[in-house]
């Protein structure tokens, strides 16, 4: 079986871009593939393997919504059965083409591709030029996996070596090195192009792998009149200073609850976590909350991502979850969000936004999130190499250090302030020159400031 082109309507959605001219032979069964040009009432299997996380957002979320205001489960609601039936047969008609592109516009095309791989479903087959007028004839294939295609001959010549081999390029010590001279002398540009190309080789890229349809609240946070006047939203800092859009009586347990209507199990969850951080916060002290997001099982990464729209309960990650994505699969991402990185548009108390404002590179592995800026440090304050930065292995971002971390100090204008382990500290700018040592925190400070 061969293949050796990418159609039209799917090199648009997944913007795939012209290269080498492979032929190839395809490991899986061709019965297994999704076909775009057929309706899935003409392939059972594929019907059957689908049913699941096919799911209508907006008729399904209206129930889920509707049964947490009754403080009941989804499939009590009398027309939960018929609604989901009407969808079922729906489904049916529907060709392979409108399947992936609903899956992409609930998502993205990338998670699209990974859920009907998680189902046993490696790809897509779709009628080729010659015969698409004909509705029937020859073939072309994309497959999900490249470990599922044995390359044969590349640009006509025979080739033994599979295309997962030469995916991935190591950082040469050339590379290493043009980076470091860069990150000494502050040419930032430089060092941000070969960041970029290192995340790209070890296939990290700045989006994520699984996307809401519709965008989370988000930074850059604003002052308390570009809230008031709609121009930003709300950090959870900010809310709980009622800078908000709702009447100053929303966050009262007394009230809130019962006049807007939010008294079942997942708003109360919602209320506790939000309160508890609000008073904190409202006698000047720091504070977190735990939040929750459902994302499907194939997904691997253990963090939240930027803009991620997440949940302060549980019970609710648990029925979006199940009402997206069905029941055993999806799971529960769970972490403590600071009080600022936490955006709200007012709408709904049980979802929120997280935000760090900081830039990340993804990849759908346990360890997802590796950072974007273009020089990180060690914990003594030494410039990380690029060979070091997209270690798949390794649950640090930098792999860069924890903010929290005891000892890492913040200067002012962007400067950082790193107590090493032989008590120097470590002065550097904003854009990572060393500019000092200094042996105590009050100079390194006083440098810090100038």
């Amino acid at each position: 079986m061969n293949s050796n082109g990418y159609g039209d309507e799917f090199r648009d959605q997944v913007d795939v871009k012209q290269g080498n001219l492979y032929t190839v032979d395809l490991l899986p069964d061709e019965a297994d593939f999704l076909d775009w040009d057929k309706p899935l009432s003409e392939q059972p299997a594929i019907a059957a393997k689908l049913q699941i996380p096919l799911r209508d957002l907006d008729a399904e979320e209206a129930l889920i919504r509707k049964a947490n205001e009754l403080g009941v489960s989804p499939e009590s609601l009398p027309e939960y059965n018929s609604i989901v039936a009407a969808l079922n047969d729906q489904r049916r008609n529907k060709f392979g083409q409108e399947i992936y592109e609903m899956l992409a516009g609930e998502t993205s095309p990338q998670a699209a591709s990974a859920r009907l791989a998680a189902l046993g479903i490696p790809g897509i087959k779709y009628l080729d030029a010659g015969s698409r007028s004909a509705g029937e004839g020859s073939r072309n294939y994309v497959i999900f996996d490249d470990k599922l295609v044995k390359i044969i001959e590349e640009n006509g010549k025979p080739v033994g070596e599979p295309a997962s081999t030469k995916r991935f390029q190591p950082v040469s010590p050339e590379q290493d090195a043009a980076y470091l001279r860069a990150a000494q002398a502050g040419d930032i540009e430089t060092a941000r192009k070969l960041v970029i190309e290192a995340a790209k080789n070890a296939d990290y890229f700045s989006h994520g792998d699984f996307r809401d349809a519709h965008r989370a609240p988000s930074g850059p946070a604003g002052t308390n009149a570009d809230v008031m006047n709609g121009d930003a939203e709300p950090t959870l800092i900010q809310v709980a200073k009622g800078v908000h859009n709702q009447p100053s009586d929303y966050f009262d347990p007394r009230v809130g609850p019962r006049y807007y209507m939010y008294q079942d199990k997942a708003g109360m969850e919602s209320l506790r976590a939000l309160r508890t951080a609000m008073d904190k916060i409202q006698q000047g002290k720091k504070a977190s909350v735990t939040v929750f997001r459902a994302v499907p099982i194939e997904i691997k990464g253990t963090k939240l991502e930027n803009k991620d729209w997440v949940t302060p309960s549980k019970t609710y990650a648990i029925s979006h979850g199940e009402a997206r994505f069905g029941e055993g699969q999806y799971r529960i991402i769970k972490e403590s969000v600071k009080a600022e990185n936490l955006f709200w548009d007012g709408n709904d108390i049980r979802e929120w936004g997280k935000d760090d404002s900081q830039d990340y590179f993804y990849r759908n592995v346990k360890n997802n999130i590796k950072s974007a800026d273009p020089i990180t440090y060690d914990d003594a304050g030494n410039i990380i190499p690029l060979s070091q930065r997209f270690n798949v292995e390794s649950p640090d971002i930098r792999f860069q250090p924890d903010a929290a971390s005891p000892s890492i100090l913040n200067g002012s204008n962007g400067t950082r302030i790193i107590k090493s382990p032989s008590g120097k500290f470590r002065i550097y700018s904003a854009t990572g020159t060393l500019m000092g040592i200094r042996d105590t925190e009050q100079a390194a400070q006083k440098l810090a400031t100038k």
